[in-house]
């Protein structure tokens, strides 16, 4: 009998956590969503893990983030933005190109704007 109990007390509890679960999931996602139409994100991915590669991939981070605040100066407008990186996307590839083999590298660099779930 007190296990009968037990289980009708948990029940609801449980059903609770999970309705609770689902409401939170849920307006997480909205809010990702709305950022996402909001921002735009800048990924360099390295070309291993080793400690070289990951610093050159900052030194390219930050290559690239310089020119794009000259290139978006004044642009206020995400679809503003994205246009004007779609313009300038060889630029911004030749900007990467160049602080690698400024470096010493020769990998190969490829520069796009593409929409992409990042959580």
């Amino acid at each position: 009998m007190k296990k009968n109990l037990t289980f009708r007390f948990l029940e609801p509890a449980l059903a609770i956590g999970l309705v609770i679960a689902l409401i939170v999931g849920a307006r997480a996602d909205m809010r990702q969503a709305d950022l996402a139409d909001k921002m735009i994100r800048l990924h360099v991915i390295a070309n291993s893990d080793s400690d070289a590669d990951q610093a050159l991939k900052l030194r390219v981070r930050d290559r690239v983030i310089a020119l794009s605040e000259t290139l978006l100066q004044g642009v206020t407008d995400v679809d503003d933005a994205k246009r004007m990186i779609c313009q300038n996307l060889p630029k911004i590839q030749s900007c990467a190109q160049d602080e690698i083999r400024k470096n010493g590298y020769s990998y190969p660099v490829r520069a796009e704007l593409t929409s992409m779930y990042f959580p």
